[in-house]
């Protein structure tokens, strides 16, 4: 992501984001502040043909990507990560509006996922080699392609 994009974002103005592109809907979603009721921003909801965009716009992605190497994962990881954080304090706001939370328990939150991206950089991926006098057997850990979940948040 260029520093471009990254400066260019709202925190009050949601759209979905198919093929690196802002998709919006008509229909709209908009969450309560627990802690004052104020009605929050809308966000769109995406539909069936938002969700077969998405996954055809992350296979044909996935064909590159799957060849790239482990170290140039970490790195775009690490971008990925620069940019999160350089929104901390956007995120932190964000969070205390969608939830009610005191602003010292979103800012654990926030800035915790720092930790996450680390783990997750650290991690090496070792390839085991198993030989006899038949046969070799490579064990190695390779992208599985596109993947989806649901989730409560």
């Amino acid at each position: 992501m260029s520093p471009s994009k990254v400066s260019t974002i709202s925190f009050t103005e949601f759209y979905n984001i198919i093929d690196g592109k802002q998709r919006g809907a008509k229909a709209q979603h908009h969450g309560i502040n627990p802690a004052t009721s104020e009605e929050l921003w809308g966000v769109p909801i995406g539909g069936q043909q938002d969700v077969d965009d998405a996954v055809a716009s992350a296979q044909k992605a996935f064909e590159k990507y799957r060849f790239t190497s482990l170290e140039k994962r970490k790195e775009l990881l690490q971008k990925f990560c620069d940019a999160y954080m350089s929104h901390a304090d956007e995120m932190i706001e964000l969070m205390c509006k969608e939830t009610g939370k005191p602003r010292q328990f979103a800012e654990i939150e926030v800035k915790g996922v720092a930790g996450f991206f680390a783990h997750h950089l650290a991690l090496e991926l070792p390839e085991e080699r198993v030989e006899d006098d038949e046969k070799v057997l490579t064990t190695r850990f390779t992208p599985l392609g596109v993947v989806g979940a649901i989730c409560p948040w």
